[in-house]
C-alpha cells in the first residue's frame, strides 16, 4: 500500500526516538496497517543474549540492503551508521513527547516482560535456577537505564559521555538536515493523528504541525 503527503508517495519511514518512547509499537501498528516490512535496527546493531556490538561493515551491509527496497519502515535510535536510511526515507518520525522518568519505567517493564518470556521457554527446574541469567539481565537493565539517562539529559556533552553517540540533542542535529520530511511528534496525541491520518485516508505531514485542542 502506497501513500502520499504533500505530492509524495510515502513508502519508506524511518521512525527514530529515545529508548522507551514507543518506536517499536508505532512500527508495529504501521506495518500492520500498511502491510510494510518492518526492521529493527537493534537487531542489525547488536548480537547474541550479551547484546554484543556488530561489525561495522555488517551493519552498513544491512542497512544498504534495505534502504534500496521499494518498501520499508526501520525504527530505532543509531546515528551515524544510519545515514543511507534518513537519506531514502520518504519521512522521518521522531517520537519526541516522552522524558526520561517515563522512558525508565517503560524499560523496566519491557525487561520484566522479557525475563517472564524467557523463563517459559527454560525446561523444568531450570526455569527457577537461572541466576547466571539473572545477573546478566540485571546488569544489561541497569546499562539501559544509564544509557538512556545520558540520552534525555538537556546538556550538550549528553551524547559523548559513554559508549554510545545518541542522545536528543545529536537527534536533533541529525534531523535539522531533513526538515522537510521530518513528523517532529512533541505530545502523545501528535502520534494518535499521525495514525489517524493511515486509517485509509492520505496522511498530510502537516496535520501534526496544527495545535491539538
Amino acid at each position: 500500500m502506497n501513500f502520499r503527503s504533500e505530492g509524495r508517495y510515502l513508502r519508506r519511514l524511518h521512525i527514530i526516538g529515545g529508548p522507551g518512547s514507543g518506536k517499536s509499537t508505532l512500527a508495529r501498528e504501521l506495518g500492520n496497517r500498511l502491510d510494510i516490512p518492518i526492521y529493527e535496527l537493534d537487531k542489525i546493531a547488536f548480537e547474541g543474549s550479551a547484546f554484543t556490538e556488530r561489525p561495522l561493515d555488517a551493519r552498513l551491509a544491512d542497512v544498504q540492503r534495505i534502504a534500496v527496497q521499494p518498501t520499508w519502515i526501520t525504527e530505532g535510535i543509531f546515528l551515524g551508521w544510519t545515514d543511507m536510511l534518513f537519506h531514502a526515507a520518504d519521512a522521518i518520525v521522531w517520537l519526541d513527547h516522552i522524558r526520561w522518568p517515563v522512558a525508565a519505567w517503560r524499560i523496566a517493564l519491557r525487561f520484566s516482560r522479557w525475563g517472564i518470556e524467557e523463563a517459559k521457554r527454560q525446561p523444568g527446574a531450570r526455569k527457577f535456577n537461572r541466576f547466571g541469567d539473572y545477573y546478566r539481565n540485571s546488569r544489561q537493565l541497569i546499562d539501559v537505564l544509564l544509557s538512556s539517562r545520558a540520552y534525555y539529559r538537556s546538556d550538550v556533552t549528553a551524547g559523548n559521555t559513554g559508549k554510545r553517540r545518541e542522545s536528543r540533542i545529536a537527534t536533533e542535529r541529525q534531523l535539522m538536515s531533513y526538515q522537510d520530511k521530518v513528523i517532529h511528534c512533541r505530545r502523545a496525541i501528535e502520534i494518535e493523528k499521525f495514525l489517524a491520518n493511515m486509517g485509509g485516508r492520505v496522511p498530510r505531514i502537516m496535520d501534526l504541525s496544527e495545535k491539538a485542542p
